[in-house]
């Protein structure tokens, strides 16, 4: 190569190896951790499902925070979690929007409040529109049709923008490569772009004619996708709003479907968007990422009753809730290929989106109710048909501020939901621990000068597994045995046999210890040992006799 060659292949080069550097500074900034929950559904697809753990063994209500409360509405939105926020590893933050206009950065390990900033609030008494986070802000939709912008670590208002002043934000909003994408429900009923410094990208208005209440979109590929009250789906090009494909679901599939105010969720695996409706059925429905055209030749729709849940999908099932109002609902497990139902869960009204924690092979979905008395639930699923695992009730239930109408966050081990109240809670695993005590010293008459047997009843009274520990016995003088248990399950007990050959006719008081070494980490290091009082007596004279002479 010539000179002239190299020359111009020097500055190639470095042009190569600075975009190299620009686009994984770009990518660092574009991922989210694992354990973040950044969007309504943890992400841009509503993918509901994170391989974070999530509380198994039974809920440990770690934070109850009071924000704000309006009586019949509180806390109506699914918190917000990031970590790291502005490159500050020391600051992971939740975030909330209440009823009165007030969004709210909580600390993620206690819940207590960071900073609190106001937005604005209309005649409607709920807040419906979801927040998100992206690249160190915090975007909050209001229900009287304002986009307020924040820096999410210091609370500093970026922008108000008038997107349609009194009228209702009330769709999740959606964050996508310096953009967000969201809805109004009562307005000029639109679907409206951002960038996210506060210029308008596009809107574009309903064809049908219906607006957006819940309609959360999923961004695939080029395309952005989502849901109207007039039961119409739409695609379009994210970058302009540019139509790609638009269907009438009743038409479609046959049936009444009345209002979509679930999300869109888009699994790639399945090359499917997945969606419910008012009119009583979830849907899956074939999408071609590539040119953004909805495949109507593969799809299902099942019969679950009214829906507002936007369902979460993972390997070869979709969990999706439905509510009769407040008074009974269902959560469903369904054949993500044909739609058929695997299992429901008779737990209440479930008007939330279920959200899943991975655990290995095994599939724990977290979901709530609304009602009076909403409870947080832990379901595992079982194959064939599930496990209630545990369920958790709020200090507020039984009045207004019991109900629960979104559903959790999780993250690092953790479970986040508001409710009417106004409650921030935090919930994480209730901690498992053994606790060994000796319940019983049994024996029969003790003789002097030889082995005794001591029976001593060992049982773990606490709420988790103990591996091996060694139980003795003391009388007075000393350790007279030791014996080695090799493990005990909570709940179980088991019978030690001790030996001890007492040297005296004297009262003895006998101590047995469990755990003596103290290897095992229990609730209750006070209660491992029992003490008896036992006095020997001599060993009878032999007395022989010749009963027969031969």
């Amino acid at each position: 190569m010539g000179e002239m060659g190299r020359q111009r292949l020097l500055p190639l080069i470095a042009s190569i190896t600075a975009l190299g550097i620009m686009l994984m500074i770009s990518a660092s900034v574009a991922i989210a951790s694992a354990s973040d929950w950044q969007q309504f559904q943890k992400d841009e697809v509503n993918i509901g499902w994170t391989t974070d753990h999530a509380p198994v063994a039974g809920p440990n209500e770690k934070a109850h925070q009071y924000l704000e409360g309006c009586g019949w509405s509180g806390i109506d939105v699914t918190p917000i979690v990031a970590d790291d926020v502005g490159g500050n590893p020391d600051l992971d933050l939740v975030y909330v929007h209440t009823c009165g206009g007030n969004i709210w950065a909580c600390w993620k390990n206690n819940g207590s409040v960071k900073w609190s900033k106001t937005t604005s609030v209309g005649g409607f008494p709920f807040q419906v529109g979801n927040p998100t986070y992206g690249n160190n802000k915090i975007y909050v939709p209001t229900n009287n049709g304002h986009l307020f912008i924040f820096n999410a670590a210091t609370g500093a208002q970026l922008n108000n923008i008038a997107v349609c002043d009194d009228y209702q934000l009330n769709t999740p909003v959606t964050y996508y490569n310096g953009r967000v994408f969201f809805g109004d429900w009562n307005g000029p009923k639109k679907y409206y772009c951002y960038w996210e410094n506060g210029t308008e990208c596009w809107n574009r208005s309903s064809t049908s004619g219906g607006g957006y209440y819940w309609a959360g979109a999923a961004v695939i590929g080029d395309y952005l996708v989502y849901g109207d009250d007039k039961s119409n789906l739409t695609s379009v090009y994210w970058c302009n709003g540019t139509t790609a494909d638009e269907i009438n679901v009743s038409a479609v599939y046959g049936v009444d479907a009345k209002e979509i105010r679930s999300s869109i969720t888009w699994n790639e695996t399945y090359e499917r968007i997945y969606f419910t409706s008012k009119g009583g059925y979830c849907y899956a429905l074939g999408f071609d990422e590539s040119t953004g055209t909805f495949n109507t030749a593969d799809k299902w729709c099942t019969n679950i009753g009214y829906s507002t849940s936007t369902p979460a999908v993972y390997n070869g099932r979709v969990y999706v809730g439905y509510n009769n109002g407040f008074s009974s609902g269902k959560l469903y497990c369904l054949n993500e290929n044909n739609g058929n139902e695997i299992w429901n869960a008779s737990i209440g009204p479930v008007q939330a989106s279920p959200a899943l924690s991975i655990q290995g092979s095994d599939v724990y979905i977290y979901v709530t109710t609304n009602c009076e008395n909403g409870r947080l639930y832990c379901i595992k699923d079982n194959g064939g048909t599930y496990e209630q695992k545990w369920s958790y009730i709020t200090h507020e239930a039984g009045g207004s501020g019991g109900y629960i109408l979104q559903g959790v966050a999780i993250s690092n081990g953790s479970l986040y939901f508001g409710n009417d109240g106004g409650y921030l809670y935090i919930i994480n695993e209730k901690l498992t621990k053994p606790d060994l005590t000796v319940t019983a010293i049994n024996n029969s008459t003790i003789y002097n000068g030889t082995y005794n047997i001591i029976t001593a009843t060992v049982e773990n009274v606490g709420n988790g597994s103990a591996g091996t520990f060694n139980v003795t016995l003391n009388d007075g003088s000393g350790v007279v045995d030791d014996v080695s248990v090799e493990g005990l399950n909570a709940g179980e007990q088991t019978q030690v046999k001790l030996l001890w050959t007492p040297t005296t006719t004297n009262s003895y008081t006998l101590t047995v210890t469990a755990d003596s070494g103290g290897v095992i980490d229990e609730w209750n290091e006070g209660n491992n040992t029992m003490q008896k009082t036992l006095t020997p007596i001599g060993i009878p004279a032999t007395d022989l006799v010749v009963s027969e002479v031969c």
